[in-house]
């Protein structure tokens, strides 16, 4: 007798890309989302930035979210979720898909998000060595006038007074210290180990190219 095994056929319909991008600091989590939003035309959600702009509009939603900035607390994970399915319903996302980076931090956010309407349908854990991440970190910045991030190694300012104000130390430095970015690392990559499990379709990926 033949062995047989019943699989569901494929689907022709249409698919609309849903990713979250899950991984230590510095495993190149925003460059991935801003590779796969150029090539597939999908939205690119960083949540830190959403969260930005919505204080930045001062009403509404953004009155409750100043003090935790203010504080240097996280977000309320209410409000968060509030933020993020607003942004995740409107017609770029629901229309072409999205990439998701720097939501959910936590298994709490991670079960909070597998409630709402709006699930992933790819999630992709970035795996990379704490020294490698180290290294990535302490030569990132932020140019204070345009908000633009900028790395030595990968992406260094082509204009010279993107590197005068580098030069002079006007700039925000993500690395003030080995010590305190070895603990980021920490905090951040041990939470994301044990929640990447609570979503679906996880899939790990090295990241030393990122």
């Amino acid at each position: 007798d033949g062995c047989y095994q019943q699989s569901r056929p494929r689907s022709n319909a249409p698919f609309t890309p849903r990713i979250v991008l899950l991984g230590p600091p510095g495993s190149g989590k925003s460059l991935q989302a801003a590779l796969l939003s150029q090539k597939y035309g999908l939205a690119n959600i960083f949540f830190g930035d959403l969260l930005r702009e919505k204080m930045a509009g001062n009403m509404g939603v953004g009155e409750f979210i100043k003090p935790f900035f203010e504080r240097d607390c996280p977000v309320n994970d209410t409000i968060a979720l509030h933020v993020l399915q607003e942004r995740l319903e409107q017609a770029d996302c629901r229309t072409y898909g999205w990439v998701l980076h720097g939501f959910p931090r936590d298994v709490d956010q991670a079960l909070l998000f597998r409630q709402m309407g709006v699930k992933p349908n790819r999630v992709f854990f970035l795996n990379l060595p704490t020294e490698v991440g180290l290294q990535r970190l302490c030569q990132r910045a932020t140019d204070p006038a345009t908000g633009e991030r900028y790395h030595t190694m990968y992406k260094p300012p082509v204009e010279e007074e993107v590197h005068q104000r580098l030069r002079h130390g006007q700039i925000k430095i993500f690395c003030f210290n080995m010590e305190a970015i070895s603990a980021s690392c920490l905090r951040n990559a041990l939470p994301q180990v044990s929640h990447r499990a609570r979503l679906p379709h996880v899939a790990a990926l090295g990241a030393y190219l990122c």
